[in-house]
């Protein structure tokens, strides 16, 4: 009965985790969307780059989401990786969406979404 005590206790702090909220600026300025336009830094983004390299190729994010996936609440899947995803927001380029691997490696790219309108 204790291990289900615990699931318990730990249930409320995984369901926080998965409504988090990301904040939407205010819309595009023309000097914003006229800049963005000319820039195709995040044509670059690929499958498999690192946070590391997404920042140095297109500066920090402007906003960013996370939230656990359906392996959070697997047995054991802390080992395995692939329990939550990071969304990073680049204010008028898209967005790059990271997975974490497993424990002690990078989260990594697995899907970009290029959107000149994002509002970050």
């Amino acid at each position: 009965m204790r291990i289900g005590v615990r699931s318990l206790a730990v249930l409320p702090i995984l369901m926080a985790l998965g409504c988090a909220h990301h904040h939407v600026g205010p819309p595009l300025s023309d000097n914003e969307r006229q800049a963005a336009s000319g820039d195709d830094a995040i044509g670059r983004i690929h499958d498999g780059m690192t946070t590391n390299e997404v920042t140095a190729a297109l500066g920090p994010p402007t906003g960013w989401d996370a939230h656990v996936t359906g392996l959070a609440f697997v047995p054991f899947s802390a080992f395995m990786g692939g329990t939550h995803e990071t969304t990073c927001y680049f204010r008028g380029r898209g967005r790059v969406i990271f997975l974490n691997p497993g424990p002690f490696q990078l989260p990594r790219v697995i899907r970009v979404e290029p959107d000149p309108g994002e509002r970050g």
